[in-house]
Order: structure tokens, then C-alpha cells, then sequence
């Protein structure tokens, strides 16, 4: 009689996995498909969005950031779209999740997610400017030298911008105390501000016309005026109000890996660093960065600019962006 060929019902040569390496290989098959459908793994044919945050867009726009799109295209994964707005205020807030990068002024940049975005690169200005700006006050003698004057004789006083923490950054002193929220809003209809957070010539032409006794702004442009002889110093001082500040800054989502962040902040601190060896591409980079009188970019730590965020941020004005 012959035996049969299957025992206990397998076929012969076979055996039973063990559970606990059953469980193994099904939780592999879960991770892979969760790698390739999860919410952090986006459609690699889908687009890299870069948002820019300028009040001056429909002047500037495709002239300043075009070019830098199709430069930083070499280190993405994916194309770059540019979507250019002039306030945090133009983009629905469900937008956030679909950014990957953010190019604004830092006031703008307190007003990002803090957790989903990280700080990236800092604009450069060309030497010998190539320090970050600090927020001066420059005042008419005959007024005197009044303490905060944004807040006790605002009819008089002229804020660079309202956008940079250079132009708006001294509503967050200590001092004088600060409005409420109420009296806050209805400050902000009597204060004037200029058109332009990284150009605050403007604010100072006013100054000096007469339509304002004080006037906050970068002290680039201060240098700029007194080496050009247009702020006598019998008619005007000057005061120190900031330490350096961040300016122009570069903020990268967090859902980005970090290969990819590494990328960019490699190109973008790559940018006019070698004059001589600069490709035509890179050319039209600093051609459009011109426009925003910077040369280039900077690292600017996470850890750095977490400094300016505790420093500011507990009183920074939001509904200004």
C-alpha cells in the first residue's frame, strides 16, 4: 500500500511561515504602499510650488523671480511654479499645505506656520552694504527727540514699510506701551508707511519734504542719503533702534526631504560667489535679485531665526501682512 503524498494537507517540500514573520512581510507591504500614497510623498509629477510675497509684483514680478524659478528648477525634483502675491492675505490658508518654498520679507515671514516651514537663506546685499540692515530713526532736530514716536505723535512719524521687521519691527519695543488690539487698528489708520520693504528711500524723501518729523527706516538708506548730502546734520539726527536684521529671507516647507532642501540652499548660496565663473543663467539671477538690491543669499539657520521670531513675534502685527 503506498503512502500518501501529502501529509496533513501540504504538498510535500513545503512549510508553514512562522506568524511572527508573516506580521513582518505584511507590515513591509503597508509601509511601501503608504511610502508610495502617503500624504508626505507627493506626486513626483506634480509641481514644486515657490510663492513670493512682494507688494510690487505687477512692477517687478516676472523681472525679479522668473529667472531665480528657472535657476532653482536644476535642484528640484519637480518644475517650479511662481505664484506671486503681494500679502500672506492673497492666499487661502488651506494653500499651505502645497507650498514648498516662500521668498518675503521677514515681518511676512513671522506670519508663516512656524510648523511647516523652516528658515532657509537670507538675501545678501552687494559689499560694501553686504551687512544685514538695522532699523534707524531719523528725526528733525526742531522736533526733538521723542520717545517711540510711531506711537505718541503718529501723524508725524513714517514707518519704512510694513511689511519688514526694519519698517514695523519697533511697534514691538519695550516702551511706550503698545495699543490693545482695538486701539491698535485704529492707530494703524493714522500712521503712514512706505510703499516698499526693501527700498525705503521713499519714506525718507517724505522726511525730507516736510511732510514728517521722524521716519523709521533701514540705515542703508540713510547711508545712501548722507553720502549723497541730502540729510544735513543740523537739520536731522539719527538714532540706532534695531540690531541687524534678517530683511529678504528664503523659507522652505518642512515636507520637503532634506536632500531637496539641502539643493536649494546650496544653489542659492552659490549665487554670485564667483563673478568671473558665472554662467549666463546665473547672470539673469543677479540681474533680477538687482531689483531687490540684493547680491545673493546667505545661510540663515533655523536657530537664528528663531531668535527673531522670540524677540518679535509676541507682539508682531499680523494684520499687517
Amino acid at each position: 500500500m503506498s503512502e500518501d503524498a501529502s501529509v496533513n494537507g501540504r504538498e510535500p517540500g513545503t512549510h508553514p511561515l512562522p506568524p511572527a514573520t508573516m506580521l513582518a512581510a505584511v507590515f513591509i507591504v503597508i509601509l511601501a504602499l503608504i511610502a508610495l500614497w502617503g500624504p508626505w510623498s507627493r506626486d513626483p509629477k506634480g509641481e514644486t510650488l515657490f510663492l513670493v510675497v512682494d507688494p510690487h509684483v505687477n512692477s517687478r514680478g516676472e523681472t525679479a523671480y522668473d529667472p531665480l524659478v528657472r535657476w532653482l528648477n536644476a535642484a528640484s525634483e519637480r518644475p517650479l511654479q511662481l505664484i506671486l502675491c503681494e500679502s500672506l492675505a492673497d492666499l487661502a490658508p488651506e494653500s499651505w499645505q502645497e507650498i514648498d518654498l516662500i521668498l518675503c520679507p521677514d515681518g511676512v515671514a513671522l506670519g508663516l506656520p512656524d510648523d511647516l516651514f523652516d528658515s532657509l537663506v537670507v538675501g545678501r546685499r552687494g559689499a560694501p552694504n553686504n551687512l544685514r540692515p538695522r532699523s534707524v530713526l531719523v528725526y528733525r532736530q526742531e522736533a526733538g527727540l521723542r520717545p517711540e514716536p510711531w506711537f505718541t505723535v503718529p501723524e508725524r512719524t513714517i514707518l519704512g514699510d510694513s511689511l519688514s521687521l526694519a519698517g514695523y519691527g519697533v511697534t514691538c519695543q519695550n516702551g511706550v506701551k503698545r495699543p490693545s488690539a482695538g486701539e491698535f487698528a485704529f492707530w494703524k489708520q493714522h500712521v503712514t508707511f512706505g510703499p516698499d520693504p526693501y527700498d525705503h528711500t521713499p519714506a525718507l524723501h517724505a522726511l525730507r519734504l516736510g511732510c514728517f518729523d521722524y521716519a523709521v527706516v533701514q540705515e542703508l538708506a540713510v547711508d545712501q542719503f548722507v553720502a549723497k548730502g541730502l540729510l544735513d546734520p543740523h537739520i536731522w539726527q539719527i538714532e540706532g533702534l534695531t540690531d541687524p536684521l534678517p530683511g529678504a529671507v528664503v523659507m522652505v516647507a518642512r515636507h520637503n526631504s532634506a536632500a531637496v532642501r539641502m539643493r536649494f540652499r546650496e544653489m542659492l548660496m552659490g549665487l554670485g560667489r564667483h563673478p568671473g565663473d558665472a554662467q549666463p543663467g546665473e547672470m539673469a539671477v543677479l540681474e533680477g535679485l538687482a531689483h531687490l538690491g540684493l547680491d545673493g543669499f546667505n545661510l540663515l539657520l533655523e536657530n537664528d531665526f528663531d531668535k527673531v521670531r522670540k524677540h518679535f513675534d509676541h507682539c508682531w502685527p499680523r494684520e499687517s501682512n
